[in-house]
């Protein structure tokens, strides 16, 4: 009697055991598919299918490790550069999303996955375009895309009549229906980039950099480089131009404390 009872005593611990070790392994694995899931505004398809980022903001730090702590930094990535995407993604101490990429010039290093689009294309707006919310005509909130503005499309093999988009900074992101009035070519785009690097400068360095895109012999036949005269000079081209109405601005209160005339 007493070996029957030994026996059912044994029987029943390792059923404990083995059912709190199944109960651990399942908690594992859901924690590790919420830390794979959980990749900020980017969708999962496009981080597995994507071999490519466009940079979204002006300026970015490459890193040599994910994160911003106990980092070095290696150089400096602009809007609009393409850089390869290595398939290696890793969430840092600050709870974000970092992905290991390679630039132009073989550098490797990390940076913050939001900063970034995966699997898309640079496009620059031709006209006004409307933009919904998701791909659905009831999502129409009123917001559209101008010309000039610079966008990523990604393309969808679900959504045929749509294309998901974002622009720099991710200002404005959503779905446009149906065919896309947008400029692709090299040249228009790599203008585009340059054009939207110059924007978010201040007035003297823009001045500069748009005085450089129309200088450049390679964009003299662009379509785009009346939108950087416009830029550049007030009034369409024809005013005075925004730089010496700044300089104007300084050269006032000088002429006003001495008594000369301008």
């Amino acid at each position: 009697m007493q070996t029957i009872k030994g026996i059912t005593l044994i029987c029943t611990v390792l059923f404990l055991c083995l059912s709190c070790n199944s109960k651990s392994e399942k908690k594992a694995g859901s924690s590790e598919n919420s830390d794979i899931l959980e990749i900020g505004d980017t969708d999962i398809n496009n981080l597995s299918k994507a071999s490519t980022a466009i940079c979204l903001w002006p300026k970015v730090g490459l890193r040599d490790k994910p994160g911003r702590k106990n980092t070095k930094y290696l150089t400096t990535i602009y809007f609009g550069e393409n850089v390869t995407f290595l398939d290696e993604h890793k969430k840092a101490e600050d709870d974000k999303e970092y992905l290991k990429v390679q630039l132009s010039d073989g550098s490797e290093g990390w940076v913050y996955e939001h900063l970034f689009a995966l699997g898309g294309e640079l496009a620059i707006i031709e006209k006004e375009t409307e933009l919904y919310k998701r791909p659905d005509i009831m999502t129409f909130e009123g917001k559209k895309l101008e010309p000039m503005d610079m966008v990523v499309i990604f393309k969808s093999e679900e959504q045929e009549d749509w294309h998901e988009v974002t622009s720099m900074k991710r200002e404005k992101k959503g779905w446009i229906q149906g065919d896309i009035d947008a400029i692709q070519n090299e040249i228009d785009v790599k203008l585009g980039i340059l054009y939207w690097r110059a924007m978010e400068e201040s007035p003297e360095k823009k001045f500069e950099l748009l005085e450089n895109i129309l200088a450049n012999p390679n964009f003299k036949k662009s379509r785009l480089i009346e939108n950087v005269n416009e830029a550049l000079y007030d009034n369409d081209g024809k005013g005075e131009a925004f730089y010496i109405k700044e300089l104007d601005s300084f050269e006032k209160p000088f002429f006003q404390q001495t008594g000369h005339k301008n």
